[in-house]
């Protein structure tokens, strides 16, 4: 399983026969993950698009299924309590979330470890997701 965590992901005739599991709309405070900005979605593709699927690509892990998280809005903006809830979430479903860069203003790594909540056995996967 990989998650998406970006603007969600929308269903989309290239991603027809990609498996998917339950996700969460952090953004709308919702079960469904669409994707109102196109980028969760491309990058969806990039990551697990099937094959043989009459579009001429495939994703690099094409038969793993994809958790959406979106925290990010139509506009490319989010918290970061969002990103950390969707990071929590994913731990909380039986994935942690391994990478996720992040492009910031501020200096939210302290506030980030504080708002997952993470358990201390998820921490030494921690370090690549603070590259801000």
């Amino acid at each position: 399983m990989k998650q998406i965590i970006d603007t969600g992901i929308s269903p989309v005739a290239d991603l027809k026969e990609t498996k998917f599991v339950p996700g969460y709309d952090f953004v709308n405070d919702r079960a469904e993950a669409y994707d109102d900005n196109g980028h969760g979605t491309h990058v969806a593709g990039t990551v697990a698009q099937s094959t043989n699927n009459n579009y001429g690509v495939a994703g690099i892990a094409y038969e793993a299924a994809l958790m959406p998280l979106k925290v990010l809005s139509s506009s490319g903006g989010g918290t970061v309590s969002d990103i950390a809830e969707a990071i929590k979430f994913a731990a909380d479903n039986g994935k942690m979330a391994r990478f996720c860069k992040v492009r910031s203003t501020q200096k939210p790594a302290q506030k980030f470890l504080q708002a997952t909540k993470v358990p201390a056995w998820h921490l030494p996967t921690l370090p690549p997701l603070l590259r801000w």
